[in-house]
C-alpha cells in the first residue's frame, strides 16, 4: 500500500499537492475554501508543509517532487501530525 494511502486511512489529515508550493500558495488555497488561515511569514518556497486546525491536518506537498521525495515528505509530516495528536490527548 502506498504511504499516502496508508496515512490517509489512519490519520485525520488530507493530502494536497500544489504546483510551486509556497507559503502564499497555501494561504490562497485555504482562503479559497473559506478555511481560517493566518500567514505570519513572508512568501517563501517550500517542498512540504503541515497545517493543523480544529483537530484536523492538511499536508501540502510540491506537485513537482518525485514519488520518493513525496513519500518521505508525507511520512515526515504524518509523524509530526501523529505526535501532535498524541501529545494533545
Amino acid at each position: 500500500m502506498a504511504v499516502e494511502l496508508e496515512v490517509l486511512l489512519r490519520l485525520p489529515l488530507a493530502l494536497v499537492q500544489l504546483d510551486n508550493l509556497a507559503t502564499d500558495a497555501i494561504s490562497s488555497w485555504l482562503a479559497a475554501r473559506t478555511h481560517p488561515s493566518s500567514s505570519c511569514c513572508a512568501a517563501e518556497g517550500c517542498v512540504q508543509a503541515l497545517v493543523a486546525y480544529g483537530g484536523s491536518s492538511i499536508v501540502f506537498v510540491d506537485a513537482g517532487m518525485s514519488e520518493e521525495e513525496r513519500r518521505v515528505s508525507v511520512a515526515h509530516e504524518a509523524r509530526t501530525s501523529w505526535v501532535t495528536i498524541s501529545c494533545r490527548d
